[in-house]
C-alpha cells in the first residue's frame, strides 16, 4: 500500500515537471510570435509588456508547478 502511494507521488510530479517545462517552450514561441507579429507603428505599447503578460501567463504558473513538483519529490523519497 506505501510502495503505491510513492509510485502515485512520482507520476505526479513527474506531470507537473511535464507541464512546467511545456509551459516554458509555450512562452518562449508565444514571445517569438508576438517579435515577428509586433510594429511599432500600429502597437502604442512598448514590447517589454507584451514579454511581461508572456511572463505572468506561462512562467509564473511554470514556476509555480515546478515548486509543486519539487515539494512533492521531496516528500515521495523520504517516504
Amino acid at each position: 500500500m506505501g510502495s503505491n502511494r510513492v509510485m502515485k507521488k512520482e507520476i505526479v510530479y513527474k506531470i507537473l515537471f511535464t507541464i512546467s517545462i511545456i509551459l516554458l517552450v509555450a512562452f518562449a514561441v508565444t514571445t517569438i510570435i508576438d517579435y515577428i507579429n509586433y510594429s511599432t507603428t500600429l502597437n502604442s505599447a512598448p514590447f517589454s509588456v507584451f514579454i511581461l503578460v508572456n511572463v505572468i501567463m506561462y512562467i509564473l504558473p511554470s514556476a509555480i508547478l515546478a515548486i509543486i513538483g519539487f515539494i512533492v519529490k521531496r516528500k515521495s523519497n523520504r517516504s
